[in-house]
């Protein structure tokens, strides 16, 4: 209907979004140390029945709406319309059993790239459908999503899931996760945490400060921002 109006594309394009990871997973270092704690959403899973889950789109309203009515700290799992567990914003779950067994949630949910790299690497383990509720009755549950790659839950509503510390199976799976990749994960993103793209690189470290005070507001000149430009194109001298 808008194909005549002047200065519409006539045809479909590609539009990329690009930002450092560093920036998307900013304080998630704790997460690895002391774990998750999550709570049951009052906000419902969008129905497969009016967007299908598989579309990834941008229009994800019911998640920010999600975060903003959870409690400082931490983070929603979201519901269907039946009660059933579906998946936090930005993030799949997954559960292990006592037995070793793993459980994912098979509709109403993008079933992410992450997800499947988990499952992957455990091959071997037996999968099934997370089906009903309470979530509180495995040994460990996981959150999956893309510039995380896997985190551990330790509390659901209050109440401690497992011993309420963070598994072995997580463990494994993260070291696994990290010899596949060559990168040590968690200590990746808890040095960005600390220092920074690197405590290991001065020059890095130098830019990532200067970073962090524009991120805070502070007002720079216009001479500011293009040295401060220069500086991420200049060379490092060896």
């Amino acid at each position: 209907m808008y194909a005549e109006l002047e200065g519409v594309i006539p045809h479909p394009f590609v539009y990329i979004a690009d930002f450092p990871l560093r920036y998307t997973v900013a304080g998630f270092g704790k997460y690895f140390t002391a774990g998750v704690h999550c709570v049951t959403s009052k906000i419902q899973q969008v129905p497969d029945d009016c967007i299908p889950s598989q579309a990834k789109h941008r229009s994800r309203l019911h998640f920010h709406l999600a975060q903003q009515q959870a409690p400082a700290g931490m983070w929603p799992i979201l519901l269907d319309e039946l009660g059933h567990v579906c998946e936090a914003p930005g993030a799949n779950l997954i559960g292990v059993n006592a037995t070793g067994d793993f459980f994912i949630v098979a509709s109403n949910c993008l079933r992410g790239i992450s997800m499947q790299t988990v499952l992957g690497l455990w091959s071997e383990r037996h999968v099934q459908d997370i089906v009903g509720w309470p979530l509180r009755r495995y040994s460990e549950l996981f959150l999956t999503g893309t510039p995380f790659c896997l985190l551990p839950i330790v509390s659901l509503d209050g109440q401690p899931i497992g011993d309420g510390k963070i598994g072995p199976v997580f463990k494994q799976t993260l070291a696994k996760w990290s010899s596949l990749v060559g990168v040590d994960i968690q200590q990746q993103i808890c040095d960005w945490d600390e220092y920074g793209p690197g405590p290991r690189d001065s020059a890095q470290h130098a830019r990532w400060q200067s970073d962090k005070e524009f991120q805070r507001g502070d007002l720079w000149t216009p001479a500011q921002q293009r040295e401060s430009d220069a500086q991420r194109t200049r060379p490092t001298q060896h």
